[in-house]
């Protein structure tokens, strides 16, 4: 993968953000509130996924064949949801069912959550490797 950063560097980035400034978009200001697609695209050193949604990125993954339900999701993966909200939801898988997200533990914040916790009651859709075609 031909990422800025890699998924070492990623996961390093987003456990930055969840113990420096969980709460504050260090970069457009304001929260991470309903910024799902736009936290795992800045942990991978985007400042735009390319996309507009978390469940269009995925659709577009799934379209490419690079979406899988395999339980054995590497550390580093981009972990898809359905959710309550149209546009989806995408976190960073950091091992032990556990993944970087916002929203779940803490409104607007990035928390390391785990898994079951994600997607508002939602279903999990599958994980891809960090792929950001249009980032």
């Amino acid at each position: 993968l031909d990422n800025p950063r890699s998924c070492e560097e990623a996961l390093a980035e987003a456990a930055r953000i969840a113990t420096a400034a969980p709460c504050t978009n260090e970069v457009r200001g304001g929260s991470w509130r309903r910024r799902c697609l736009e936290f795992v695209a800045r942990a991978y050193g985007y400042t735009y996924s390319g996309v507009p949604t978390a469940r269009a990125m995925h659709d577009e993954l799934a379209a490419q064949g690079l979406v899988s339900k395999s339980d054995d999701i590497p550390a580093g993966a981009l972990v898809f949801f359905d959710s309550s909200d149209p546009a989806g939801h995408v976190a960073l898988y950091a091992g032990n069912g556990q993944a970087f997200s916002n929203d779940y533990v803490r409104s607007g914040c990035i928390d390391l959550t785990p898994m079951d916790q994600m997607g508002s009651g939602g279903r999990y859709l599958g994980w891809a490797p960090p792929v950001f075609t249009k980032g």
